[in-house]
């Protein structure tokens, strides 16, 4: 994208003294006539060395967009992959089986019998999430992957199980008084996190059938919470969606830091580079 030429701040001086050693490199090999790095008759960047500086300064966002996306990204991808198999929000998917060779997950082990949902706030409102008593550890989080709270033993429900309620970002209306463990969540979206853990001989249908007393419903539904709604993985493929196209939109939204809420972003081919 073509830009203005640079002005000469700190930043840009602190930027053309960090990429000196580059530019003198290239400039050995070009008759001075023809360097990229070059300053007109007023000492400021000529237009050439402008757009080579904003380059880098995309480049350098683009790295920085990788770095601090991966949460955001991965969150979404294992929401996209649950999606992709027709699972639906506040759907439990309980890999009862133990982790097979088709389903992949990033740390997954076949000791615990591992369960997950994936839940927008926005559509549900408040939502509780019913946690059974029992050798369960959980944590709740939102879409940057930080924790909204953690569940069971680790949690302040301490194994003997409980009522969580999240509640959406702006969220003005009444909550109960008693009866709830209640957070706020910063996003609309999130994830469960589930793990019923075995003990040493214990069967995998036992742990299953804890995992089964739990239940994501909006709490406008508690008066008459419905059943849970749960998919037994068995030995179906689950595959985390491919993270890497995900990561191209939001490196694009790094590199538009001042981007309004209400207009649409379109990168150009080299934002889409630089990504």
């Amino acid at each position: 994208m073509k830009k203005p030429a640079i002005l000469g701040s700190i930043p840009t001086l602190a930027l053309i003294a960090a990429l000196s050693p580059a530019l003198r490199a290239d400039e050995a090999a070009t008759p001075p006539a023809r360097s990229s790095f070059a300053f007109e008759i007023n000492n400021y960047p000529s237009a050439a060395t402008s757009q080579r500086l904003y380059d880098e300064l995309d480049y350098q966002r683009a790295v920085q967009s990788y770095i601090w996306g991966q949460p955001l990204v991965g969150l979404a991808a294992m929401a996209e992959g649950a999606r992709r198999i027709r699972i639906q929000p506040q759907e439990l998917f309980v890999f009862d089986q133990g982790l097979q060779a088709s389903q992949a997950l990033q740390t997954g082990n076949d000791d615990v019998i591992y369960s997950f949902s994936y839940f927008n706030l926005q559509d549900s409102g408040p939502l509780v999430v019913e946690i059974p008593p029992g050798n369960q550890y959980g944590v709740l989080l939102d879409a940057w992957q930080r924790t909204i709270e953690d569940l069971g033993r680790i949690g302040p429900d301490r194994g003997e199980g409980g009522k969580y309620l999240i509640v959406p970002p702006g969220y003005a209306g009444k909550l109960p008084e008693t009866g709830y463990f209640i957070r706020h969540s910063a996003t609309n979206n999130g994830m469960l996190f589930l793990r019923a853990v075995r003990t040493p001989g214990q069967a995998r249908e036992s742990a299953v059938a804890r995992l089964e007393r739990s239940n994501l419903y909006p709490y406008a539904q508690h008066s008459s919470p419905p059943p849970l709604r749960m998919r037994k993985m068995g030995h179906s493929d689950y595959l985390v969606a491919n993270a890497e196209q995900r990561s191209i939109p939001l490196g694009a939204t790094f590199l538009r830091p001042n981007l309004s809420p209400d207009r649409r972003l379109l990168p150009d081919a080299k934002d889409c580079e630089h990504v």
